[in-house]
């Protein structure tokens, strides 16, 4: 078992194929996945056991005080029960189901997880077709929105990196932006989805991390089936 390290500045490391995964998480519990797969480092063979603090994680987290031990109950029973989804969504086409964790814990103020061992092709030993972000970019983050919407255009970058007059143009489908947050049935007409969605979590991102990030749909025929992203950097013309 090994004790959490908690430096925001570690990088998250995940294959592309689980930040463009359906599952269905609340905020904490997104952060709580993301803070357990930061401890993950090259040389590992193998998923260790993690313990963290109750009160580390509630700081790190913000939970309230009033509902900590609750709060950290149901995030972590939560993360045993729900399932991540790789495929395009077509159940004919090829597809994998397999949970988050295997164990969590509560003993004495401590908190212990451990990831399921059907992840590790996707965060360990990765050799290509990976996307990696320091932690604290998601932990400043207060949406799911702005969240997945963050990871996958990080995804879709391919490492470039965007600094000076140096900017990224990257394509996201509807599809894929509908799935990674789990509207595929929610905000049905475009007008809501674009506000609610994109809208919401680019103004967020924009105004709390070191990007400004504009949008221009794309249309095939009349319809809009993706989105044109533009990532530049803050200090761009500076």
């Amino acid at each position: 078992m090994k004790n959490m390290c908690l430096n925001k500045e570690n990088q998250v490391v995940m294959a592309n194929d689980l930040i463009k995964s359906k599952s269905c998480l609340s905020l904490n519990e997104i952060k709580l996945l993301r803070l357990t797969i930061m401890q993950i480092v090259k040389e590992d063979n193998d998923f260790y056991t993690y313990k963290i603090s109750i009160m580390e994680l509630a700081k790190l987290l913000d939970i309230p005080s009033t509902h900590l031990y609750s709060d950290v109950y149901d995030i972590c029973r939560h993360l045993l029960q729900e399932v991540v989804e790789i495929g395009d969504g077509n159940p004919k086409h090829k597809w994998k189901i397999f949970q988050w964790c295997s164990s969590c814990s509560y003993n004495n103020g401590i908190i212990t997880i451990k990831l399921h061992e059907d992840l590790q092709p996707y965060l360990i030993q990765l050799k290509g077709y990976y996307t990696q972000y320091v932690l604290e970019d998601i932990i400043l983050l207060k949406t799911i929105y702005a969240i997945r919407i963050y990871e996958l255009i990080r995804e879709a970058m391919k490492g470039q990196k965007v600094y000076a007059d140096k900017i990224a143009i990257i394509t996201l489908s509807e599809e894929t932006i509908r799935k990674a947050t789990g509207t595929e049935d929610k905000y049905t007409k475009m007008s809501m989805f674009r506000a609610r969605v994109i809208d919401a979590a680019l103004k967020e991102i924009n105004a709390k991390l070191g990007y400004n990030i504009s949008y221009e749909p794309l249309k095939c025929s009349r319809k809009i089936v993706g989105f044109r992203f533009k990532i530049e950097s803050k200090n761009n013309g500076k």
